[in-house]
């Protein structure tokens, strides 16, 4: 097999070659295989070599350079082998090694393998056992620039920022993405961890002020894209426990784009499925609306959203309910 090389304190160290005189004292432990297995798992010899080293390192529980460099032979045959990552961790606290090294090496690991999860927890806990987060939003932009939507490089960029505290500038990091692509949910996500993080009052609530700007944010960009969905689901969270009569610009801007009329004059917004439903929530807050509240689930369930009928019936039944109670 191909020789896997690591620096040790006494100079240039060949820890992949099992015959040699490092690893003479091991026996390498084969995988167990029932002879009633249904099916056998081919694997190379190569392979079984090496993963026969490392269990025989797991049972003796050795802690040393070369079971940390057996770690990431296992880990270059495998990426997604979580106990492997797990014991490196525990080798690289017990040698008390110079975790910055480890930071660069994890960070090509995520290079090439960006939606592995265990090479993201790996890295927050080097990350957080080195009580640095410098590097870490400049690093998940990078992941982040070349997918958007990368959910593992998000987690990570959220728990360094309320771990370090490293809100400033993210709200500017969001609108950059909000601008050149208004349909990115994670970034509208982001933004509405940031707001909650940074904005909110010492009960927890959310300063008018604060709920003002960012529902006319949202609504910018409804200006430009009356279907895209991820402002609206922004402006009925920033709403939660509200009531929309308190802002009634909210309502006006929706009925404003449910009456637009494109150059031809036609109604273009009234089928869209996103503004029909924020129409509903508001409506139904008002007595007088509710009938228009109603008739909106029968649209939505019958023609514009015939996918979720279901739950335009589920919500028409559950404002008629509140009304016979009331």
């Amino acid at each position: 097999m191909a020789a896997f090389v690591a620096e040790s304190g006494e100079g240039t160290t060949d820890f992949g070659d099992f015959s040699g005189p490092i690893w003479q004292d091991l026996s390498p432990i084969p995988v167990p295989e029932s002879d009633t297995s249904a099916v056998h798992i081919y694997l190379s010899k190569e392979f079984e070599e090496i993963m026969g080293y490392f269990r025989a390192i797991l049972v003796k529980d050795e802690k040393s350079p070369r079971a940390l460099a057996l770690t990431k032979i296992v880990i270059e045959n495998n990426a997604a082998n979580y106990t492997a990552w797990f014991f490196r961790r525990e080798c690289l606290k017990a040698l008390g090694s110079d975790l910055k090294p480890e930071l660069d090496y994890v960070s090509e690991a995520a290079r090439d393998s960006p939606k592995n999860y265990q090479i993201w927890y790996h890295r927050r806990a080097v990350v957080d056992l080195m009580n640095d987060g410098s590097k870490e939003k400049d690093f998940t932009a990078e992941i982040i620039e070349d997918d958007s939507k990368n959910y593992h490089a998000w987690a990570h960029r959220q728990w360094s920022l309320l771990r370090f505290n490293l809100w400033n500038g993210e709200l500017d990091y969001t609108d950059e993405l909000i601008q050149e692509d208004l349909r990115n949910n994670s970034a509208w996500n982001q933004r509405w961890y940031v707001v909650q993080n940074t904005e909110q009052n010492s009960d927890g609530s959310l300063p008018n002020e604060v709920r003002k700007r960012e529902i006319r944010y949202a609504q910018t960009f409804l200006n430009i894209a009356p279907h895209n969905e991820s402002p609206y689901n922004y402006i009925i969270g920033l709403m939660r426990n509200q009531k929309y009569a308190d802002l009634p610009f909210i309502r006006e801007h929706a009925e404003g784009l449910y009456n637009q009329k494109n150059d031809d004059g036609v109604e273009s917004y009234k089928s869209c499925p996103p503004l029909l439903g924020l129409l509903v929530i508001i409506y139904e807050q008002e007595d007088e609306l509710k009938d228009k509240a109603i008739q909106l689930c029968n649209d939505l369930a019958e023609k514009h959203d015939r996918i979720r009928s279901k739950y335009w019936k589920y919500k028409k039944r559950q404002i008629l309910t509140s009304d016979s109670n009331t």
